[in-house]
C-alpha cells in the first residue's frame, strides 16, 4: 500500500514539473490528532470511549475556475474505531482467531475496543472565495470516503478478562464508506505555495464489521484538525 502511495507522489510530481498537467496542484496533508468513534442500532451495545486516529495524504486538486475544483488523493488513517459495550457479551469478532479460544464464549457486560487501519480514497467538490488579503477560505462538499481495511486490532475486558494486541481484522469488513465535509483557509505563503488549516467531519454509512455472530450494524465517525500545504 506505501509503494501505491510513493508511486502516486513521484508520477505527480513529475508530470507536474514538465508542464504536462495544468490547473493541477498536489499537496500532503494530514490529520494529526482526530476523534474517532463508533455507534450500534441496537441498545444492546452502548458508545462507552472514543480512539484518538491520525492520518496523511497525499493530495491533488483539479481547478475547473479559480473559486471549484475537484479534489482527491491517497492515503493512510490509523487507529479509527473506538470501544463499545457489549451488554450481553457474546462472540463479537466470530471471524478472528483470539487467543484464547474461550474470548468467543464470553458473557455478561464486556468492552470490545477496535482499532482499525484504512488506505483512504477521499472526493470531494471544492469551493474557495475570492482572496482577502492572503486568505482564501475553501469548503469541500460533499465529501465522500472510500477506506480499504489493511489492519486492525482489539482488545476485550470485563470483570474476568483484560486482553489486548487481538488480531482482528478477519472480523472487520473489507470497505468502510463515508459522507462528510471540510471547511477551513489558505494562506498564501508564495505566489504558488498555500498552507492549508481546516476541520474536517466524516460519517460512516456501512456496516465496518462481518457481524456473522451477532446482529447488529456497526458504524464510524471521526471529527479532527486537518493540515496540509499545496504547491
Amino acid at each position: 500500500m506505501r509503494t501505491l502511495l510513493y508511486t502516486f507522489i513521484f508520477i505527480f510530481l513529475g508530470l507536474s514539473a514538465q508542464g504536462q498537467i495544468r490547473n493541477l496542484r498536489l499537496g500532503i496533508s494530514g490529520e494529526p490528532a482526530s476523534i474517532s468513534s463508533m455507534d450500534s442500532d441496537t441498545p444492546l451495545i452502548e458508545f462507552t470511549r472514543i480512539n484518538l486516529s491520525s492520518s496523511i495524504f497525499f493530495k491533488t486538486e483539479y481547478y475547473f475556475s479559480p473559486f471549484v475544483s475537484f479534489a482527491s488523493g491517497v492515503g493512510f488513517t490509523v487507529n479509527q474505531g473506538g470501544s463499545l459495550l457489549y451488554t450481553e457479551g457474546g462472540d463479537v469478532w466470530a471471524d478472528a482467531v483470539l487467543v484464547p479460544e474461550d474470548l468467543h464464549t464470553l458473557s455478561g457486560p464486556t468492552i470490545y475496543r477496535t482499532s482499525i487501519q484504512y488506505l483512504e480514497i477521499p472526493v470531494a467538490l471544492k469551493l474557495r472565495t475570492d482572496e482577502m488579503g492572503r486568505y482564501r477560505v475553501f469548503f469541500e462538499i460533499p465529501r465522500l470516503t472510500m477506506g480499504i481495511t489493511t489492519g486492525a486490532s482489539g482488545a476485550i475486558k470485563n470483570d474476568d478478562v483484560s486482553v489486548r494486541d487481538q488480531n482482528i481484522y478477519p472480523a472487520m469488513a473489507p470497505l468502510n464508506l463515508s459522507y462528510g465535509l471540510m471547511a477551513g483557509i489558505e494562506y498564501s505563503l508564495t505566489e504558488n505555495i498555500s498552507g492549508v488549516l481546516g476541520l474536517n467531519w466524516k460519517q460512516g454509512f456501512v456496516d465496518i464489521t462481518k457481524d456473522t455472530a451477532i446482529d447488529s450494524r456497526i458504524t464510524s465517525y471521526t471529527f479532527g484538525l486537518h493540515a496540509g500545504i499545496l504547491f
